[in-house]
């Protein structure tokens, strides 16, 4: 086991994501050598494990399922039994029996605790047998028994397995820090020790001049002499050229480059790692096999959960009564046919806003699925088409819900066959606004960019869905936004649906309304009562005109279109969307590291 130390900003976890082949930014020069040769990097992800300083995890599953997912997406196809097993051993190797059923918890489920999360992690990573772990501050926010706890679990398994286990740790207590037998002392970027561990780091700083005090902590008095000493803060004292100087350095050094001879030349030990790997795949399971294993051991945590439901299916219909209560049982005069048509452009824009929902989920679920990718737990596409099959039962239930209560409650056209293509083509745009809420927060980095994207999003599709400005009127800059905007072709699939082919006649009464109302005001007899009604009748009879359905769509410059054409063209965005989807989820670095 070899502990990375040095004060805060020397550069650990840097060094961890260099030799892991995880650094993202930056220009990396020299040779990282694994197992006697240069590896790959699928070979890297395949015999080594990371274990980040901030476990991310999917909350509504518990320790057992986490354990056993990764286990499902980790090893190869085999007996399910044998993986249940394995499962069970590594729950008993690391103590978390007690917690087996125990969500893992996020901001919003409250679940184990850091230490309890840190040996899942651990857990996880055990099962694939990993040949070396890196591990990032894996005390950190522990108390000291529970990061004596979880660095002696690893001791033991160092001991047990064989693994090689590269830790960086901060300031840890003496029986942490006796645990390693190597240490790395990092200081502003740069090398200030390398060797043994336990006492002899005293030995070596104690030769330049830095004598320890019995009693102080042997890891406290590394990080406080290179901290108050430093050449950066004024103390004058060069540690990096301490060790350049050093004849410990010169005996690393030329340890370092026999090896790297022999591995050079080919005769370094290799154990058969490097020509096992050859050709194959970082991945365990293939296609099938891995959209199988998402949607069994996660996909249906997920979706059992009840704030996942709650979210997917009662909020909509909520929001469905809401809107009706606003307009309930529209008539069918002038005024009532125009509300129609407001509460169908409505209806349309409603999922955009509610996209947010799909932003701020995906922003929960991008960390867990960059380090589940990174750790080569399935390919990007997998967990592309796995993360819509989850959702669209859920899609079914809320549009279907959300469209039956608003459908039947404002008054809508009684034709079944009607109320089927209002149903699907609410389907339609809901997948369409789940997608657009995955893709802005996959697509773009950062924790405000996709809340800002959004509205303005949706907003450039209200201008031009066609309510607000016709289409005659729309600038020539702007009308390619209008021709594939999915909201102007899915709320002009539902205007046809409802208003082709029909005729209203309802104005044409009066009502109980305008004439009627004014004469029950008046002091007038029965007689002269009645003569002014049949007057209003007489004037009336021969001008009233019905309202065509047609002139309606005329209004908004739908006429001659057909509304499954439209449906049709919204449904074009979805392939689309899906690809722009998989392009964010697999080349889009949401990590700076």
């Amino acid at each position: 086991m070899c502990a990375v130390m040095g004060p805060s900003g020397a550069g650990k976890t840097t060094l961890l994501d260099i030799i892991s082949r995880r650094k993202t930014e930056g220009k990396i020069l020299g040779k990282n050598y694994f197992d006697g040769a240069e590896p790959s990097k699928s070979m890297v992800k395949k015999y080594t494990a990371y274990i980040q300083q901030q476990d991310c995890f999917f909350g509504g599953a518990t320790v057992s399922e986490t354990i056993l997912f990764a286990a499902m997406a980790k090893l190869p196809p085999g007996d399910p039994a044998e993986k249940h097993a394995k499962v069970a051993e590594v729950i008993a190797q690391l103590n978390l029996q007690r917690c087996a059923n125990t969500y893992m918890g996020n901001r919003l489920i409250r679940g184990v605790s850091g230490g309890e999360m840190k040996r899942t992690a651990v857990a996880c990573a055990l099962l694939c047998s990993p040949r070396c772990m890196f591990l990032d501050e894996p005390t950190s926010g522990l108390d000291s028994a529970m990061a004596q706890e979880v660095i002696c679990n690893l001791r033991a398994l160092q001991v047990k397995q064989g693994c090689t286990f590269v830790v960086t740790i901060h300031q840890p207590a003496p029986v942490v820090f006796d645990a390693f037998n190597r240490l790395v002392l990092l200081n502003i970027g740069r090398l200030a020790y390398w060797g043994p561990g336990r006492s002899a780091p005293l030995e070596f700083f104690a030769a330049q001049g830095f004598p320890y005090r019995q009693g102080y902590n042997v890891a406290e008095y590394l990080i406080d002499t290179l901290s108050c000493h430093d050449e950066g803060t004024g103390g004058g004292h060069d540690f990096e050229g301490y060790y350049a100087r050093s004849k410990l350095c010169d005996e690393n050094a030329a340890t370092v480059r026999e090896t790297v001879e022999a591995c050079d030349s080919g005769l370094a030990v290799d154990s058969g790692i490097h020509a096992d790997g050859k050709g194959k795949s970082k991945y365990a399971n293939n296609l099938s096999r891995e959209l199988w294993v998402l949607l069994r051991y996660k996909g249906l945590p997920r979706a059992k959960h009840p704030l996942f439901i709650s979210l997917r299916v009662f909020l909509y219909i909520l929001l469905a009564a809401l809107l009706s209560s606003f307009f309930y049982s529209q008539d069918r005069q002038l005024t009532g046919i125009f509300n129609t048509v407001g509460i169908l452009f409505i209806a349309v824009i409603l999922p955009c806003f509610m996209a947010q929902v799909f932003v701020e989920e995906m922003k929960f679920d991008r960390e867990v699925y960059t380090r589940e990718f990174n750790d080569a737990y399935y390919r990007a596409g997998t967990y592309v088409a796995a993360r819509i099959l989850t959702e669209i039962p859920y899609l079914f239930l809320s549009g279907g819900a959300f469209a039956a209560v608003l459908y039947w409650c404002i008054g809508l056209n009684d034709d079944l066959e009607r109320f089927g293509f209002f149903v699907l083509a609410t389907f339609v745009n809901f997948a369409i606004a789940m997608l657009v809420g995955f893709t802005i927060a996959s697509g773009i980095a950062g924790e405000v960019g996709p809340a800002v994207v959004l509205p303005i999003y949706t907003t450039l599709n209200m201008l031009v869905g066609g309510f607000f400005i016709r289409k005659a009127t729309i600038h020539a800059m702007w009308i390619w936004l209008y021709w594939i905007s999915f909201l102007q072709w899915t709320w002009s699939a539902i205007m046809l649906n409802e208003f082709e082919g029909e005729e209203y006649t309802d104005h044409c009464a009066d009502g109980g309304g305008g004439l009627k109302s004014f004469l029950a005001t008046m002091p007038l007899s029965p007689r002269q009562t009645r003569a002014v009604e049949l007057y209003e009748y007489s004037r009336r009879a021969g001008e009233c005109e019905a309202v065509l359905g047609d002139s309606v769509l005329g209004s908004f410059e739908l006429g001659g279109r057909d509304k499954w054409e439209c449906l049709g063209y919204a449904a074009c965005s979805i392939p689309v969307l899906i690809a722009l989807f998989y392009v964010g989820v697999r080349y889009v670095r949401h990590e700076k590291r």
